[in-house]
């Protein structure tokens, strides 16, 4: 017979490496007398995406009468999120409020982010009113306004948390500038870049980038580009925004320049990056200089997804190519999905 210490660390290690099938034969031999083999179960469940598995165990623990811990709690939460599972979370929600949980930051924190997902926003600032918070938990009701396309209700929010005395951080900042971009509000985004400046946080790499962007979609490329030339040490992300930006302004020259930049500052592409450059071959009708990105992604060992094949199909479609374009939808590697892009 295998002790309790044993299994538990058979369980933790198989289910740390992934190997949930192997976990799951550990776990039906000492669940009745290992209460804690439980919640490992569960979190290790929400972390492989088997979230109607996490769901379910926690379910079965609750009739069982077993406690979760806090990494159990949060991974269920975290898997109701993405499942959709909104009347199991506010079961939840109901045993926290009974046992005192929702005084723990954290666990406020991630439920305010499965209602947020789930669209249910008055619950989420419900939760915020009548609980203790922190700037992720401010950060977390912005962001769950800004995804759900109520931009100005993230914006006013900001502004209450400035009154009531909160210090934003570098993810406030992001979230909230994106906000003003999503509404294309140049005034808004304008007051957000001073307090920026005021607040010291101008030489930010992943601020700054929000910057650009917000600046590229209020139509401000040339604020845009000046911001990006601004940053000393700019990371991937900051060069694909830029290419992002240039192409959905039809510049697809310029997007193609920056790639040659990004290259020549010792950045390596990515998958993003391409689907940037090709998206801007798009708008500009760039079929020589989009077809030699599409190939060149080869030289860096990165497979084209559905994505590129899409963005080359309509390339070629849009250009009058429809041949190419055809024979382009027949030899990739998916399922035709992108057929749509030649009607």
């Amino acid at each position: 017979m295998i002790d309790e210490k044993v299994h538990i660390s058979l369980l933790s290690m198989y289910c740390k490496f992934g190997l949930v099938d192997l976990a799951e034969k550990i776990f039906i031999q000492c669940r009745d007398q290992v209460k804690d083999s439980w919640n490992i179960m569960v979190s290790s469940y929400e972390k492989v995406g088997l979230d109607s598995k996490c769901i379910m165990l926690f379910g079965q623990m609750q009739h069982q009468g077993i406690k979760p811990d806090l990494s159990s709690l949060l991974s269920v939460i975290s898997s109701c999120s993405r499942a959709g599972a909104i009347c199991f979370a506010r079961s939840i929600h109901c045993c926290m409020i009974k046992t005192m949980m929702l005084e723990k930051v954290t666990i406020v924190n991630s439920l305010i982010n499965m209602y947020g997902k789930c669209s249910k926003l008055n619950e989420a600032e419900r939760l915020l009113n009548h609980t203790s918070h922190d700037i992720t938990t401010w950060n977390s009701l912005i962001k769950s306004y800004t995804d759900n396309g109520n931009c100005l209700k993230a914006i006013a929010l900001f502004d209450v948390m400035i009154r009531r005395g909160l210090k934003p951080n570098k993810a406030t900042l992001a979230v909230l500038l994106s906000a003003c971009a999503q509404i294309a509000s140049l005034e808004k985004g304008k007051k957000v870049h001073d307090y920026i400046i005021e607040a010291g946080f101008s030489c930010e790499v992943s601020v700054a980038t929000s910057l650009v962007d917000m600046y590229a979609k209020c139509g401000q490329i040339d604020m845009a580009k000046e911001i990006f030339d601004s940053i000393s040490e700019r990371d991937i992300i900051c060069w694909n925004v830029m290419i992002f930006c240039y192409g959905m302004h039809g510049y697809g020259k310029s997007a193609i320049e920056m790639f040659q930049r990004m290259k020549e500052s010792g950045v390596r592409p990515n998958e993003l990056t391409f689907l940037a450059v090709l998206s801007a071959c798009v708008h500009a009708g760039l079929v020589d200089e989009g077809k030699s990105m599409f190939h060149k992604m080869k030289e860096y060992s990165i497979a084209p997804t559905l994505k590129h094949y899409a963005c080359m199909v309509d390339l070629y479609g849009r250009s009058g190519y429809l041949d190419e374009a055809e024979a382009l939808v027949l030899f990739m590697p998916f399922t035709p999905g992108a057929y749509g892009v030649l009607c």
